[in-house]
């Protein structure tokens, strides 16, 4: 089925491009007039048939005749957002003495269409539900991966005349729909035949990618108490693996000191021990939790379970406090920013790339989380599933008085999963938002 379902693909993708509106229409016909003028004794309407056929005859010889030469060059970001239109310049420089006159351009996106591991392998939501056929087929599959694939929408516009010579500038416009990495891989520049049927195609190479940011909200300031928490090593140790400290100075040795704290160089200097001092710091701390595990590679509940942190995230100041990304991918994560450790654009770049977790049970993220719960000075959970586990992990913190908000991302038909009352005075807010209602949700917080 793969093969007949990629055959299909580059069938439709080639005419789809190759032939315009109007050559569209024009084959349908010709089509339909092939079928009812088969008995040329009994209807007139081969000669119908023959005059369009004759017509897309000629406009595809005129087209495999006409030769484009142009460069193209593209000025783009490095970064998009879902759903905000990346504007971009193009340049076009004509490379022939003659004036060039009625071309459209357009960027062409990586093939959507599945790789044949791809099309075995990845889960698509519902696959379960379908009927054997279906499943059999594979064609409803297909169709959702290829669509789980695009990841931005581009369009076809008109270019002014180009003199011989000469070059222009033109404004592009992408449309990104997914978040993750937007390959482009070249700029297709094109000119219809006299005819209007079929167009002639100069295709320049011209790979590059964009790094597509998560969807944001409009959210309002989340005014958890900022307790500052004792944090063992200090900042380094807020950041890193192992014992470190944060330094204060040098001092003369006294008994009882670790002999890894000695400055090697400074007793050479003095001819005396001499070690290094550090003290433990206090800041305040929050932590952003992301739940991951589904069942499924691609779920909707999830993407707006990244476009609700990215917000949050985007929200926070951090130069007094730090904040923690975490969550579990093919292991357990946790990002840091604030208090100069780095940007809070640097925890949207990652949640642009983040993906849910099929292989783990939600008691990997629950225990890491616990085991941190000294440090925290809030937390803020994102669910896209509620059950025991989870339910445990929000009493558990709540015992701990963290200040707690929990939002749990439901199905857009699905009814109130929970009862916020047995939590109130519990956790400082507890919010369920219906996908297609994030933002309507997120307003009321």
């Amino acid at each position: 089925q793969y093969i007949n379902f990629k055959i299909s693909h580059v069938t439709k993708h080639w005419l789809k491009r190759r032939f315009t509106v109007a050559g569209q229409f024009v084959l349908v016909t010709l089509a339909i007039f092939a079928m009812i003028g088969l008995n040329t004794y009994q209807t007139v309407a081969y000669q119908v048939f023959s005059f369009l056929f004759f017509l897309v005859l000629v406009s595809l010889v005129c087209s495999i005749s006409y030769r484009l030469d142009v460069a193209v060059k593209r000025r783009i970001s490095r970064y998009a957002t879902v759903g905000e239109p990346l504007r971009y310049k193009i340049v076009i420089r004509n490379k022939t003495n003659r004036k060039q006159t009625g071309l459209f351009i357009k960027d062409n996106l990586a093939d959507p269409a599945p790789t044949y591991e791809e099309f075995l392998e990845v889960k698509v939501p519902g696959e379960k539900e379908r009927n054997w056929l279906d499943r059999l087929l594979g064609y409803p599959k297909w169709i959702g991966l290829t669509a789980k694939n695009i990841k931005a929408r581009t369009k076809e516009i008109p270019l002014p005349p180009i003199s011989p010579r000469g070059e222009i500038e033109k404004e592009m416009e992408i449309l990104p729909i997914k978040r993750g990495y937007m390959t482009l891989t070249s700029v297709s520049v094109a000119r219809p035949d006299p005819f209007g049927l079929f167009k002639a195609f100069k295709d320049v190479p011209l790979p590059d990618t964009v790094l597509v940011l998560p969807k944001l909200y409009p959210i309002p300031v989340l005014n958890l108490p900022e307790g500052a928490k004792y944090q063992p090593g200090g900042m380094k140790l807020a950041t890193s693996v192992g014992e470190s400290e944060e330094f204060i100075a040098l001092r003369d040795y006294q008994l009882g000191d670790s002999l890894r704290r000695i400055h090697w160089r400074s007793w050479a200097k003095v001819g005396k021990p001499v070690v290094k001092e550090y003290q433990d710091e206090y800041f305040v701390r929050h932590t952003i939790v992301l739940d991951t595990f589904t069942n499924t590679d691609y779920c909707q509940k999830f993407e707006e379970a990244v476009s609700v942190i990215s917000s949050i995230a985007l929200s926070y100041k951090t130069q007094d406090a730090i904040l923690d990304l975490m969550f579990v991918g093919p292991q357990i994560y946790c990002f840091t920013t604030g208090r100069g450790i780095s940007q809070v654009e640097k925890i949207l770049q990652i949640l642009a790339t983040v993906q849910t977790c099929t292989d783990k049970s939600f008691e990997t993220l629950k225990s890491s989380i616990l085991e941190r719960v000294s440090l925290l000075s809030s937390c803020i959970c994102v669910f896209i599933n509620w059950d025991e586990q989870r339910k445990d992990l929000v009493e558990k913190l709540a015992n701990y008085n963290i200040p707690l908000i929990v939002l749990i991302i439901t199905d857009s038909d699905s009814g109130d999963l929970i009862d916020s009352d047995s939590f109130r005075g519990k956790v400082e807010k507890f919010h369920q938002l219906k996908v297609g209602k994030v933002a309507e949700g997120l307003s009321q917080l």
